[in-house]
């Protein structure tokens, strides 16, 4: 019994020794399968960073990458823009320098048209100054031929009545005047005419100037003619009333109180008034439409003013 004790002891001895060697080995094995996963754990950690550090490279090297294209297309932008700038400031200068002498140009042709235009006014206002000096001095030759020719006619006695007519009123002349056209016209007619038009009534030509000279030669006349008319108008007055006294019968004279009779006379004025009336009658009663005669639309010379 004891060795039976002692085997079973024995064989339970032997039993917790395997027991205690398989449990070793577990553990052994356990431990070596914990390491192999720290290991294995390390290493994919490892990698991971190893993957990490690769991936970081990469990002790295492709923002350098890129840092230096963009840096480079910076770069070459900014060259380009310099580029531009300078051609931009160059054609602006070039511009600038066009204006100017465009301006330069533009106001030496300015000046210059000016001086040809001041020229040229100067070379017409002299031209005008002597043109109008030599019309001047055409004009007094042909009113002192006609001044001549005028004088000559009253002198023999062969100047006709019509001629002492205004040529645009065909009434007797009071204020006659030579216009620049040579021909005699009423003073008053004449410059309403020339208010309106610059040419001459007769020729239609230009008037060279709007002087006027003052007929003294035909005025003279038609105021002698004037007072020859109103003389012989008095004595015709006259007369006719010597004719009517002489051809009437005489009243009776009352005995008491005789009155001689005087025959009757016609001052200075009253026949200047009767002839001047009898002149309009005496003419060919064409007046102003036509050259009528000696008394047709004669009007008496206005009193000078006290003036």
């Amino acid at each position: 019994m004891a060795e039976a004790q002692r085997q079973q002891n024995a064989a339970h001895a032997h039993w917790w020794a395997v027991e205690e060697r398989a449990a070793e080995e577990g553990r052994r094995v356990n431990l070596r399968l914990q390491a192999a996963q720290v290991e294995r754990e390390a290493a994919e950690r490892a990698a991971t960073e190893r993957a990490a550090r690769a991936e970081r490279a990469v990002t790295e090297r492709a923002a350098a990458e890129r840092a230096a294209t963009e840096r480079a297309a910076a770069e070459r932008a900014a060259a380009e823009r310099a580029v531009t700038e300078r051609a931009a400031a160059e054609r602006a200068a070039a511009e600038r320098a066009a204006a100017e002498r465009a301006v330069t140009e533009r106001a030496a042709a300015e000046r210059a048209a000016a001086e040809r235009a001041a020229a040229e006014r100067a070379a017409a206002e002299k031209e005008a100054v002597e043109k109008e000096a030599a019309g001047k001095e055409v004009d007094a030759r042909a009113v002192a031929a006609k001044d001549v020719a005028t004088k000559d006619a009253v002198n023999k006695g062969t100047l006709a009545d019509e001629d002492l007519n205004c040529l645009l009123s065909q009434e007797r002349m009071q204020d006659p005047v030579y216009a620049a056209d040579g021909f005699t016209y009423e003073r008053c007619y004449i410059t309403e005419w020339m208010a309106t038009q610059n040419t001459s009534p007769m020729t239609g030509a230009l008037l060279a100037s709007t002087l006027l000279t003052p007929n003294d030669t035909l005025r003279f006349h038609i105021e002698r003619m004037a007072e020859a008319e109103a003389a012989a108008a008095v004595v015709a007055a006259a007369a006719t009333q010597c004719a009517e006294m002489d051809t009437s019968p005489t009243p009776p004279t009352p005995p008491a109180t005789p009155t001689p009779q005087t025959p009757p006379t016609a001052s200075r004025e009253g026949g200047r008034k009767e002839g001047q009336w009898a002149g309009r009658g005496r003419g060919s009663g064409r007046g102003r439409t036509g050259r009528g005669g000696r008394g047709g639309g004669w009007k008496p010379r206005p009193e000078p003013s006290s003036d």
